[in-house]
């Protein structure tokens, strides 16, 4: 199966929802949670997405109502 085939479509209109009702985090917030992403076994360097959740983490951190896949932030 490819990465597009796994990737959690879902998860992509729910955090596409809460940007629009929520909005995004402060820039602080958003490099804390990055870096605990960058040490994550879950993170693929090479495109920054979760393997966990297929989402592209640089923009990910930035959703307010967005969480971690394995409750890390």
């Amino acid at each position: 199966m490819s990465d597009i085939e796994n990737y959690d479509w879902l998860g992509l209109l729910k955090s596409t929802v809460d940007v629009a009702t929520n909005g995004i985090v402060d820039n602080d917030v958003a490099e804390k949670r990055y870096e605990h992403c960058k040490s994550c076994v879950f993170f693929k360097k090479s495109t920054t997405q979760c393997k966990k959740c297929g989402c592209v983490m640089k923009a990910k951190v930035k959703v307010k109502g967005a969480s971690c896949p394995i409750g890390i932030w």
